[in-house]
């Protein structure tokens, strides 16, 4: 019996068929422990070929092909009909599993008795996606307050195959069913016993791509409108109107869809998508919401909320056209340094000034309101309020002071985020010149550790870019830090890894040399060279401003240019220069250790291997750094070599 079955309906899939395929081949989990099931869509190319000869070189592999459905439900049911596995994943037809899913989340599920496991996901275009649902590792997360368990609420978790039968649990079947997957985790919440949440291990990458079903689906689109009544419905009857579980996803219902649909942007809509978004979104709105549910929005969104009740859609035209404009600009990194192998990192943090006295929030005696004064009088006098009773709902003082922010990082390649040791360092209100507006500014300090803890999720070779989480009463942005500093090296447990600011002008991380070296940054201050009998010429090169910490040796690749001494070499320099052109790097590899072997301090010892006899002019000029560009002169005969700096 395998553990695992993983169900995957294809439909034309293209060129994502062999990165799925690929990732599955890569599972630590052996194959004969877990079986792929591919049930094909009646797909008008040639997937069914590919699938047959992608099976017949792995035992672990089956094939089914349907007349086309229309939709992923079918064949996803049809795979769970013939799932062996004691759990099932349903694996869309482009994405990738980690390297260690399946094992550890199975492993996981088993030992907790979870119906229902969620692993950690990331998702190509979103680098916050879902941070907050995957905080740690949670054997039962049934009751959990701060989040739905089951979020995000696509099918790429692991559930216990008897679990879905004895309930019968399937996917709503159809050629055009928006959000089938949250229909069938709805049915889940109400029957799971256990739903456990796999924080610590990356379990599943969501690969974004264009022109999935789900794009057909617009608000615009009445059809959009019928699906998610059909939603609220469906959390109603299933998990009842008060529930906590209801409560949480009706309002994630009712904030990002109903709610969500009042921006700026929804000025810019034909008038007549206009009249059907508003009066679809106040028909559910009067239907599966109550006063009540606006008293745990922010302040930004209850105004919108509040306009919508009224019916008044010039008055929601109003509230739409502020709504979200008090977000938050790009961070500005204020300091970064190594210390004890974490990088220290502050930033600062401030609200986008939209009002004209050049602030975010206007002052109103002890309020921060985050509603302009016509909107409230426009609001009291529909509500038959008084303005200043009522502006009272719009004080933002409160929000302003729980305002939290906190440092994330993201592989570059493999798209995993994790979030960061950090706490909030000051907290400010900047105001404008006459007093009578104030922005929110946020200094935030926080330490990304580079170590292989046990305890803390481990970051492998690759680029990490560095984001700042600012959460205001659950409204999330997550932008990247601006950044100028110069490349910023260690040494951590014989690992190199640089701090520098990318070609985009922002903080990253680059663990393992792959982008960045310790060579940036830091100017050798000391050179000694030794001739091994075999030839070559060995360079030994002091780096005093990089740091270290732990002991051990590694290396990390340098680009270097370089250039033979002689005649020729000088008339090929000459025409090189003539036409513009710098010599072509050479990548090469280089050894590093501490200067003193201890586990901690600064400086290291770089050995670069220089091939073959002759003089030599090396060049290594730093990517993305304001460091000047170096050079090296070796002269084989006698070994002597010189530094000097340029640029």
């Amino acid at each position: 019996m395998p553990l695992v079955s993983v169900v995957v309906a294809t439909y034309s899939p293209g060129a994502g068929l062999d990165r799925l395929v690929a990732s599955l081949d890569r599972q630590t989990l052996p194959a004969d422990r877990f079986e792929v099931i591919f049930v094909d869509d009646g797909s008008p190319d040639d997937t069914v070929e590919r699938l047959h000869r992608i099976a017949s070189t792995r035992p672990n592999i089956r094939v089914e092909a349907i007349e086309n459905s229309g939709w992923a439900s079918r064949p996803r049911n049809v795979g769970l009909d013939l799932a062996e596995g004691e759990y099932v994943l349903f694996m869309d037809h482009d994405d990738e599993l980690y390297p260690d899913a399946l094992r550890a989340g199975a492993e996981f599920a088993r030992r907790h008795g979870a119906d229902v496991l969620n692993g950690k996901e990331a998702r190509t275009q979103d680098a916050g996606w879902a941070l907050d649902t995957y905080r740690a590792d949670s054997p039962q997360d049934v009751g959990r307050e701060d989040a739905h368990p089951l979020v995000p609420m696509n099918p790429h978790k692991l559930y216990r195959t008897a679990f879905l039968r004895e309930h019968g649990i399937r996917f709503i079947e159809g050629r055009r069913v928006l959000w089938e997957d949250i229909f069938f985790n709805i049915e889940v919440a109400a029957k799971a016993a256990t739903i456990s949440t796999l924080a610590s291990v990356p379990f599943y990458h969501w690969v974004q791509t264009g022109g999935s079903g789900s794009t057909t689906f617009r608000r615009s689109d009445p059809a959009w409108w019928d699906h998610l009544e059909r939603v609220l419905e469906a959390i109603v009857d299933r998990l009842g109107r008060d529930s906590l579980q209801g409560r949480q996803l009706r309002r994630h219902q009712y904030v990002s869809r109903i709610l969500g649909s009042f921006t700026p942007g929804f000025l810019r809509r034909p008038e007549e998508e206009r009249r059907l978004i508003e009066d679809r979104a106040r028909r559910l709105q009067e239907r599966f919401t109550d006063v009540s549910d606006d008293d745990d929005l922010d302040r930004g969104a209850a105004v919108v909320a509040a306009a919508l009740r009224s019916g008044d859609s010039a008055l929601l035209s109003l509230a739409a056209s502020a709504a979200g404009t008090d977000r938050f600009g790009a961070p500005v990194l204020d300091r970064a340094e190594w210390r004890g192998g974490r990088l220290a990192v502050s930033a600062t943090v401030t609200t986008v000034e939209r009002l004209a006295g050049g602030g975010t929030f206007r002052i109103d005696g002890e309020r921060v309101l985050a509603a302009s004064e016509d909107l409230i009088e426009a609001l009291a006098a529909e509500l038959e309020l008084d303005p200043a009773e009522l502006a009272g709902r719009y004080d933002v003082a409160e929000e302003l002071e729980a305002t939290a922010a906190a440092f994330a990082v993201r592989g570059r390649g493999s798209r995993i985020g994790w979030s960061v040791e950090s706490e909030v360092g000051a907290r400010s209100r900047p105001a404008s010149a006459d007093g009578s507006e104030v922005s929110l500014r946020l200094t935030v300090d926080g330490a990304v550790d580079v170590r292989a803890a046990p305890s803390d999720p481990f970051l492998d070779d690759q680029v990490w870019d560095v984001f700042l989480r600012v959460d205001r009463v659950g409204r999330l942005q997550q932008p990247r830090i601006r950044s100028s500093i110069g490349a910023q090296g260690a040494l951590v447990d014989g690992r190199p890894v640089v701090a520098y600011t990318n070609r985009d002008g922002f903080l990253s991380i680059d663990l393992g040399g792959g982008v960045a070296s310790l060579f940036d940054g830091s100017t050798p201050s000391a050179v000694t060279g030794t001739t091994p009998s075999d030839g070559r010429t060995e360079v030994h090169l002091s780096l005093p401003e990089v740091a270290t910490a732990g002991a051990g040796e590694g290396s990390g690749w340098v680009l270097l240019s370089f250039r033979r001494a002689g005649l020729r070499s000088a008339a090929v320099g000459l025409m090189r220069r003539i036409a513009r052109r710098e010599h072509p790097p050479a990548r090469f590899r280089a050894r590093f250790r501490p200067t003193d072997g201890d586990s901690a301090g600064g400086g290291v010892i770089a050995t670069l291997e220089l091939p073959g006899p002759g003089r030599y002019r090396w060049t290594a000029s730093p990517r993305g750094t304001h460091m000047p560009a170096w050079s090296i002169r070796v002269d084989r005969t006698t070994a002597r070599l010189e530094v000097a700096a340029h640029g």
